[in-house]
């Protein structure tokens, strides 16, 4: 799988309506029929209602493509009842990058970003991430290996923090 963009993952896992008109699965050698999935993926579908969103092992490493450039503040990627974010396993690489996708999550209180291979930040990160990170609660950011000094780094970000998972790093 090729690295692409936040928008496009979200767009692909829950607003891609290219399903079967009936949903039919095997499961133990029977014949299942979906009933009402189609009124799920209606729902899953209008993303400001949506409030965990799992991305993880979804190969993002940036928040959107050019082509997309102009739906940006389209209502349709407006995760406004957002409050869990996982985003585990993907080449998140930036501060700056994560900034931009939690700017359109304005209720976002849990993100998890392990295993990324996010870089600590630098002065100028924590002032220009700070704002589209503050209401973050609960953040897990395992298995990246920071050393203390660089978790000191970013914990300036969250003002808010309460809980700080720091597996394997």
């Amino acid at each position: 799988m090729e690295k692409q963009s936040f928008l496009q993952a979200l767009h692909d896992k829950y607003c891609d309506n290219d399903t079967q008109e009936e949903q039919v699965h095997i499961i133990s050698g029977k014949e299942v029929k979906m009933i009402g999935f189609e009124e799920m993926e209606k729902k899953l579908a209008d993303l400001m209602f949506l409030r965990i969103v799992l991305l993880n092992k979804q190969n993002i490493d940036r928040f959107s493509d050019e082509e997309l450039k102009d739906k940006n503040c389209d209502d349709r990627f407006q995760l406004k009842s957002l409050q869990e974010l996982d985003l585990r396993d993907n080449y998140i690489e930036s501060w700056s990058t994560l900034s931009e996708i939690t700017n359109v999550c304005p209720k976002l209180r849990e993100l998890v970003i392990t295993g990324n291979p996010i870089l600590p930040p630098n002065e100028q990160d924590v002032e220009t991430v700070r704002q589209s990170l503050k209401n973050i609660t609960n953040l897990i950011i395992g298995n990246v290996n920071y050393s203390w000094s660089d978790v000191n780094k970013f914990l300036p970000i969250f003002d808010g923090l309460r809980k700080l998972n720091l597996f394997q790093n």
